[in-house]
């Protein structure tokens, strides 16, 4: 299936220059300029305003699924993924990885994943957009089996685009490591989505691709005036790299970072390998009879199936009248929460391959242990397992 994306470039101030008259008079360029040019890239529709700051949308059938906005001309843009009701759920900037969550009202949680694999969660920030009455009219089309049009995908878009600059914003502000954080702090209110988002007409009619039309909007965007359809490629092509990279990251870095668990347990994983960092009181006992070392493998060949299921596998130690004797690697499955600040490993017994038991693994916070209860110790005990 065709992979769509809404190009949108919209700008909400007007630029003022003094001109002489020896200098070259540029086009003028409309508050609003939305192109078709599904016959020429990826994606279905740019948008362009006066400052040249853009986003792009992917739709698939009802729902809006990746924004990639470019807020200002001299910044990288960067990746914003939907859910299958079109609300947003992960933002990539510069190895940062935002997690949106609990939308409700006009808020919204962030859980930001440090490259060092570090996290915080910032609760109940305001964005200025109505996630519940979005998410009601997502429904409503999905269940009476009726699509967006384009005009309701680039309005939804701008209303998201403009609601997570918003919150990441604020989050940015509130954020222990805020001064660090890759963000501009534009503010809410004042991005470049307002124009698509309110003022988009029911009459308007969609620019063809030329290089007289893309000529007219290609200064503002950085590009020289006679590149024409040249720039509009470019664009295209920058925004999917940068898309495809936030994808790739996503799924190798959210399992990254020192994860620790209820009997003190810790890992460092660094994708595709987890390594020992400390044993715990499970694991000592193997590292008595020198089964087990600081920097052994716990987890190895992590592969990420989706966006919160990986498959690894294990390190186990079989014992015999309470005394470790044997140690094995089986397969696991790794399902992350959607906050990406736990996770459940789920081992197959690699004696026998059935399903044995899950441990729930967080985010060590050297400053707060956490608290965890670990409903399958008992039965592990009895059984002469342990992962």
């Amino acid at each position: 299936m065709k992979i769509r994306l809404f190009y949108l470039l919209v700008v909400f101030t007007a630029l003022s220059a003094c001109k002489t008259d020896d200098e070259v008079k540029l086009p003028e360029v409309n508050d609003l300029n939305i192109f078709d040019v599904s016959s020429y890239t990826d994606w279905d529709y740019w948008v362009v305003g006066k400052l040249g700051d853009y986003f792009f949308t992917e739709m698939d059938g009802s729902s809006v699924k990746t924004i990639f906005f470019k807020p200002e001309v001299d910044q990288d843009g960067y990746p914003i993924f939907l859910d299958e009701n079109s609300l947003p759920t992960k933002v990539v900037i510069d190895q940062y990885i935002f997690l949106i969550g609990n939308h409700r009202n006009t808020k919204f949680d962030v859980s930001i994943i440090s490259p060092d694999g570090t996290h915080e969660i910032i609760k109940d920030i305001e964005t200025g957009v109505n996630w519940d009455n979005a998410l009601m009219k997502s429904l409503s089309l999905k269940s009476t089996n009726i699509e967006f049009g384009w005009r309701d995908g680039l309005r939804w878009s701008g209303h998201v685009a403009g609601g997570v600059v918003c919150g990441l914003s604020v989050a940015a502000t509130e954020a222990r490591g805020g001064a660090g954080l890759p963000l501009t702090i534009i503010g809410c209110g004042s991005t470049v989505v307002g124009v698509t988002t309110e003022f988009l007409p029911d009459d308007y009619e969609i620019i063809g691709v030329s290089a007289t039309t893309i000529g007219s909007v290609s200064n503002v965007v950085g590009c020289d005036q006679s590149a024409g359809v040249s720039c509009m490629l470019g664009a295209a092509s920058s925004a999917t790299s940068i898309v495809e990279y936030g994808i790739g990251f996503y799924g190798n870095s959210i399992m990254d970072g020192r994860w620790t668990r209820s009997d003190g347990m810790i890992v460092d994983i660094d994708c595709p390998n987890g390594s020992i960092v400390e044993y715990g009181s499970t694991w000592i006992a193997a590292a008595y009879e020198d089964l087990v070392s600081i920097g052994d493998l716990k987890f190895r060949n992590i592969i990420q199936q989706s966006d919160s299921v990986w498959n690894c596998e294990q390190l186990w130690f079989q014992y015999f009248d309470g005394t470790p004797y044997a140690v094995m690697y089986s397969n696991t499955i790794i399902r992350i929460d959607k906050s990406g600040t736990s996770f459940i490993a789920t081992g197959f017994d690699p004696w026998d391959g059935d399903v044995f038991g899950s441990r729930l693994y967080t985010r060590f916070n050297s400053s707060k242990s956490a608290e965890i209860v670990d409903s399958t110790k008992e039965a592990k005990l009895l059984s002469g397992k342990h992962d």
